[in-house]
């Protein structure tokens, strides 16, 4: 439904490849090759025997995102998912962690403080800190943040459009 209302003048899509049967992933990459994939997690959601059968079949179906990437493409990653962090083999684009593991990760968050207000956090990245602030309320919405500054800065986006974009949420 999504591509159906793209125009010719959209510069960007964001589509969410969701799966829940063996070469429905096929499907969605004949339609659109993506730049830019962001795997947020494995869960078994649909492993069933009416759906993918396994949690291994899952991550075969979700891995194939993954490589389809082009070597300029940019892979955004869950550490913190030990399903994900294995997922790399095979991947001809960049990758980018983020989670909660500073040592392994390009983007981490520190001090998460939740209100009902929304949810602030330390940004952690190179060697910077910035504290961050999004109306979204839930410690599980941080990981999404993450996500979201790394393709923002892949996408020449400055730190301060970013932090923005996430206030406004």
């Amino acid at each position: 439904i999504t591509l159906l209302k793209i125009r010719p003048w959209h510069r960007k899509a964001v589509l969410e490849y969701g799966v829940d049967h063996q070469g429905e992933m096929d499907r969605h990459l004949n339609l659109v090759r993506p730049q830019i994939a962001i795997l947020t997690g494995i869960n078994p959601t649909h492993a069933d025997e009416e759906h993918l059968g396994s949690l291994q079949n899952i991550i075969q179906e979700k891995k194939k995102l993954l490589t389809a990437l082009p070597p300029r493409g940019l892979a955004v990653l869950n550490w913190d998912d030990e399903q994900v962090r294995q997922m790399i083999k095979g991947i001809k684009a960049r990758i980018l962690f983020y989670g909660s593991d500073q040592k392994h990760c390009d983007f981490w968050a520190e001090k998460i403080e939740i209100d009902f207000n929304g949810t602030s956090f330390t940004l952690g990245y190179d060697d910077k800190k910035i504290f961050m602030k999004t109306g979204l309320v839930g410690r599980h919405f941080v990981q999404n943040c993450l996500a979201a500054v790394a393709v923002g800065l892949h996408q020449n986006l400055s730190m301060e459009q970013i932090k923005k974009g996430l206030a406004k949420l």
